[in-house]
């Protein structure tokens, strides 16, 4: 630092300033998973399982960062490159420093069971070295569509259900769940509710669903053990009594608690109800004979039986009998409110919602309805003829699927648009609220709206034009030609290499810029990037060659003048590019 006073005498000394910095924690968000229970869905294209697209973590200081998983979630595996291994405890999934990314690889194989509803937890553990981040990915199963069938219950309201007998409940069997059921009495299910608890510690009084009002079931027994040894449940059919619940020592998830209804939940296979005397038989199996085929006005009796006085009791017992509908294995998804949601459809008619936040939904086959909801959304409604709604945000139209080369100018409007994409296995669909296309593996050519666009080639060799409007253009694998049209256009790059160099045939300097942040790795400085870009003019006239590391990445084809500069973006940054 130089100083000089009022007579012009100068001095000279050094300072030194030291910024003693915080560190910042990893910066990652927890997510859903929404994805049908039966696995018969899971082909075609999951049948090593469903993607769970785990997102890595950033982190603000560029430190290295590593992922573990720190429980042991039922049905989620990773890839280890030869085969899928269950995630346990203490698992690295991620790891920056050593390029391990698992994350990328893991999956979610879905119960046997076709109309349970479990939700599992994987909980992960992001770390810098300094600071942690737990995050976690709840993944939810649901049921396919189902015939309905005898619904009933049993409130006694401030007084125990049975005080150590049992509780009866009679319906009568009617259209169209008779015929559903001998059509296949293997996809018949019953689900049973109670509010069972320690009277002592009653949880408060609350208006379930169903419009009844009862205790919910207090946090302490919540985990259910002490009714999973003291509560079986049966169902008598012509006579023939048949359990579907046993009483165990162990705690062996029976039962659950349902944050829905705030009752204690148990969902039951026909298949796994079995005859009291005179089996081995299940309840599926004795539906399946000439003597157990069943009529409209034929009665059943669910009987709840509690073989234990004290404390521990129910005042609620209600359940619910259906049969999988197997022309209709269709799920309804009303996804998150806050976090991000990742959503499988069907083969069905599936009508799936993100709700809030950065959605992706997969509509796979049938005539799906998909709403994105607020945020981000990226919407695939797959084959059938699809009804899809980006709703606010900046939705993505996804047909990345396509089964050939696509020819598709996009219509933002708040109205329906009608896509006729049967040639390319995908329908006719209706959408409206989107902002942006996605195209396939093929040779497609994607244009765009008055408005600003967001339009992403895929694989193969695109032509993308922006028109008017401050567009994003992602030309992808191949060698596209991009054209921004008028407006401020960012051109986005991830690859380098043979197949995968673009044409720009509209870059105006003033206006436009080239995102190369997918090229860095994250907290990349400006040395870093000035070290890695150059500008190529020498191989053909009227091109500039912008190359990271030396390999091509993008050809402006046009007249550019020495010393022109070229506007680069990384990781938020604007970088100059000098010709």
């Amino acid at each position: 630092v130089t100083a000089t006073d009022d007579n012009g005498v100068t001095g000279t000394d050094v300072v030194t300033v030291t910024i003693t910095g915080t560190n910042d924690a990893p910066t990652v968000d927890g997510t859903c998973v929404w994805l049908p229970s039966d696995p018969s869905q899971q082909t075609p294209g999951y049948s090593a399982g469903y993607p769970l697209l785990v997102d890595v973590p950033t982190d603000l200081d560029g430190e290295n960062v590593s992922v573990t998983a720190t429980n042991a979630p039922t049905g989620v595996f990773y890839f280890d490159g030869a085969n899928y291994v269950a995630v346990t405890a203490n698992t690295v999934l991620y790891n920056s420093a050593t390029g391990l990314n698992l994350l990328d690889d893991l999956v979610y194989r879905p119960t046997a069971t076709v109309a349970d509803t479990p939700t599992t937890v994987l909980n992960l553990s992001a770390y810098d070295g300094t600071a942690t981040t737990a995050y976690s990915v709840t993944i939810n199963e649901l049921a396919p569509a189902a015939v309905p069938g005898p619904v009933g219950s049993k409130n006694n309201g401030s007084q125990p259900l049975t005080s150590g007998n049992d509780a009866s409940i009679v319906q009568t069997l009617q259209e169209p769940f008779v015929s559903a059921i001998n059509a296949d009495p293997s996809d018949g299910s019953i689900t049973l509710y109670t509010n069972f608890q320690s009277q002592n510690n009653l949880g408060a009084s609350f208006t379930g669903p169903n419009g009844q009002v009862y205790n919910e079931v207090n946090p302490a027994d919540q985990g259910g053990l002490n009714l999973e040894k003291e509560v079986a449940v049966f169902i008598t059919v012509d006579g023939i009594q048949f359990q579907a619940v046993f009483r165990t020592a162990n705690d062996d998830n029976t039962w659950n608690y349902d944050p829905t209804t705030r009752l204690m939940r148990a969902v039951i296979d026909f298949d796994l109800i079995t005859r009291v005397t005179g089996g081995p038989q299940t309840l599926a199996q004795y539906l399946a004979t000439a003597a157990g085929s069943v009529s409209a006005g034929d009665n059943w009796t669910i009987t709840y039986d509690d073989n234990k006085g004290g404390n521990d009791q129910a005042r609620y017992f209600g359940f619910e009998i259906s049969v999988f509908d197997p022309g209709n294995p269709a799920i309804t998804v009303a996804g998150d409110n806050l976090k991000a949601d990742l959503i499988y459809g069907t083969s069905g008619n599936d009508n799936l919602a993100g709700q809030g936040g950065d959605d992706r939904i997969i509509g796979r086959g049938g005539n799906d309805i998909v709403n994105g909801g607020a945020g981000n959304d990226n919407l695939n409604g797959g084959a059938g003829n699809d009804t899809i709604d980006g709703g606010a945000g900046i939705d993505i139209l996804d047909l990345s699927d396509a089964t050939g080369s696509l020819n598709v100018t996009l219509v933002q409007s708040a109205s329906n648009t009608t896509l006729n994409l049967t040639g390319v296995g995908l329908g006719t669909d209706t959408y409206r609220n989107m902002e942006g296309i996605t195209g396939g593996a093929f040779n497609d050519t994607l244009t765009g709206s008055s408005g600003a666009d967001h339009l992403d080639g895929g694989s193969g060799n695109d032509i993308l034009t922006g028109g008017d409007g401050d567009d994003i253009l992602i030309g992808g694998l191949g060698n596209d030609d991009l054209y921004g049209g008028t407006g401020e256009d960012i051109f986005v790059f991830t690859d380098t290499g043979a197949g995968n160099v673009d044409d720009i045939y509209d870059f105006v300097l003033a206006d436009d810029a080239l995102d190369l942040s997918g090229l860095f790795g994250p907290g990349v400085d400006h040395a870093a990037v000035g070290a890695a870009l150059g500008v190529d003019n020498s191989t053909t006239p009227n091109v500039s060659t912008v190359t990271f590391d030396g390999a091509e990445v993008v050809n402006l084809v046009g007249t550019y003048a020495d010393n022109d500069v070229i506007k680069v973006i990384v990781d938020g940054q604007e970088f100059a590019l000098t010709i």
